[in-house]
């Protein structure tokens, strides 16, 4: 698990308690907290921000949120809710 979290002062915390309560699964060697994901590299990335998916050279996959319902790119595979990502995975 991957997540920006350091460019607002109270996302780094709000971030990583958000993550422990909807994925305790997920522990903390399993978890980078980063300003950019630009060096990120792997199968599959999930991102409800263009900018995040742009470079990466895996599969992209975004998730569906207000500010990007009208965005448009080959390149992603949309996803609506968990349920669609689990199916995924």
């Amino acid at each position: 698990m991957v997540s920006s979290a350091t460019e607002f002062d109270n996302c780094l915390d709000d971030k990583h308690n958000w993550l422990k309560e909807h994925f305790p699964f997920i522990g903390w060697r399993q978890l980078v907290l980063c300003g950019t994901k630009q060096g990120i590299e792997g199968d599959m990335m999930l991102d409800d921000h263009p900018k995040n998916l742009d470079f990466f050279p895996g599969k992209r996959y975004i998730f569906t949120q207000p500010h990007n319902i009208y965005i448009s790119n080959p390149t992603y595979i949309r996803v609506n809710n968990w349920s669609e990502v689990f199916k995924l995975l």
